[in-house]
């Protein structure tokens, strides 16, 4: 036996063990092709084609549609973020006319030209997040990629491009990023100033800014080989994981830091929007490459967000020992009995992590918080839910329940949230948001459909009928924007699709 053969066959050999002792399995063992229901994928397909013709007719090139005065509107900087935020849904649809011309899209707009400040966050999530998404699905052999390869190539030296452009928001003292990149004086800019008793603290971080970049940018460092985007990533998430002064409960840290020190200026924690994605990240990005989490920190902290989760904010309405809502907490720590819309993503978050670690008490508190939030739906005149307009958190939440506990009751419970957005649309115009969902069809649109609704909404109810198998969640993980991203280890289906390669 040559040595070459000898070295192949212990490598081999050593897969499949570590196959067989430790590799994980996220979703439900759906038996094969029996799962998904076209008809309802078809519905949410139609309704993606008829949204972006509207936009593409009206708006193209631009970031969102108003869908009732055919207008247009650029929040995020004039670079298409319809286009690159929804470029994935497409790819996943099998949308090929509709995919060329994204592609083309994301190939050739000028990172570099955009109004004088440029926002971190949004940025990141939407179209970094985006173009890697789209790269990776194209790359991975599961869906048909007949387009230019150029263009193709193309998605990661753009994503670098506007990574490097985003660079100078970390040119803090602490490494801490800014909010915003004045792309006139490429200098940090902070955003808005945070007063806290007597004192104003002028160079604030949101925790979710600073802790939603480790997936994007590990990814696009793996992806370029330039370890520049990881480490400013690790630097600005390795201030969160030790919180000064610590919360009023492990793990539930609050919402704003000071990019000059590092510390906290608020305890006002929970899974609400500011801290949201943060906790969401440390599962996720663990998902992604457990040999990134170092010392198991990101598992750990999040295990101890979770715990104190469940210890002390997840509380039952009065009345109600059926429901269960997660509290955010105030500026001071103290339980609110108050719980946002983006908490509803947190369903989904504590389903995933406590399958993939084997916590069935963090899944059955998944599953209530999810149940919950359907009901938060299930309540209104229109069937959609309070405070905003076709957020996605809930939906998600919803997925993952069908994804992870094979029940079709959360197939049911996302085919009625899309059939009561149809009833508050009309035929002449493409699906919209709305201002009351306690008022029939909606009370009056909201002239608006922002690109969140191309990544997210659909993509999660599309999803949840196609099948299974479709961007399994044993070979994806997702960004906070429905960005799906390939995982590198862990799982024992990347394993076995690891061990395909050797041979």
């Amino acid at each position: 036996m040559r040595f070459s053969e000898h070295f192949f066959l212990a490598v081999f050999a050593g897969t499949v063990a570590a196959q067989g002792n430790s590799c994980k399995t996220i979703q439900y063992a759906f038996p094969a092709e029996t799962n998904g229901n076209a008809t309802r994928a078809e519905a949410v397909k139609a309704a993606y084609i008829r949204s972006w013709s509207e936009y593409a007719a009206n708006c193209f090139g631009n970031d969102d549609l108003l869908p009732v005065s055919r207008g247009c509107r650029n929040d995020l900087d004039g670079f298409g973020a319809t286009i690159i935020d929804g470029m994935d849904t497409a790819i996943i649809m099998g949308l090929t006319n509709i995919v060329a011309r994204q592609l083309e899209h994301a190939a050739t707009v000028d990172f570099s030209k955009a109004s004088a400040l440029v926002e971190l966050f949004d940025i990141n999530i939407r179209y970094i997040g985006g173009m890697l998404s789209a790269h990776d699905l194209l790359a991975s052999g599961l869906f048909p990629n007949p387009y230019n390869q150029n263009h193709v190539d193309a998605l990661v030296t753009q994503a670098a491009k506007l990574a490097t452009n985003l660079k100078p928001c970390f040119e803090t003292a602490t490494g801490l990023p800014a909010t915003y990149v004045n792309y006139t004086t490429m200098q940090p800019v902070a955003g808005f100033p945070l007063t806290v008793g007597h004192t104003t603290y002028l160079n604030v971080t949101n925790t979710a800014q600073a802790g939603t970049l480790i997936l994007e940018w590990y990814r696009l460092s793996d992806k370029t080989g330039d370890r520049s985007f990881h480490d400013l990533a690790e630097k600005a998430e390795s201030w969160l994981l030790k919180p000064n002064p610590p919360p009023r409960y492990p793990g539930l840290v609050g919402t704003a830091t000071d990019s000059n020190t590092g510390r906290f200026l608020t305890l006002d924690g929970g899974w609400k929007s500011g801290v949201d994605s943060f906790l969401e990240y440390l599962v996720k990005t663990h998902i992604y490459n457990p040999a990134e989490d170092i010392n198991d920190q990101w598992k750990n902290f999040w295990f101890t967000a979770a715990d104190s989760t469940q210890d002390f904010i997840a509380l039952h309405p009065y009345g109600h020992p059926e429901l269960t809502f997660l509290s955010e907490l105030d500026n001071d720590g103290n339980i609110e009995w108050s719980m946002d819309d983006y908490s509803c993503f947190a369903g989904g978050n504590l389903m995933l992590g406590g399958k993939y670690f084997d916590r069935p008490d963090l899944i059955a508190l998944g599953e209530a918080a999810a149940e919950s939030c359907h009901v938060t739906y299930n309540t209104t005149v229109t069937g959609l839910g309070p405070l905003s307009k076709s957020f996605p958190e809930t939906i998600e939440s919803i997925f993952y329940g069908w994804r992870i506990t094979g029940d079709p009751k959360w197939q049911e419970y996302n085919w009625e949230i899309f059939q009561a957005l149809n009833t508050t649309r009309t035929e002449n115009a493409p699906y919209w948001e709305i201002t009351d969902v306690n008022a029939e069809y909606g009370g009056q649109p909201y002239d608006y459909l922002s690109s969140y609704y191309f990544a997210e909404t659909l993509k999660y109810l599309y999803l949840t009928f196609a099948e299974p198998d479709v961007v399994s969640l044993d070979r994806f993980t997702f960004n906070t924007e429905c960005h799906p991203m390939l995982i590198q280890a862990g799982t024992c289906a990347v394993e076995e699709a690891k061990r395909k390669e050797l041979f």
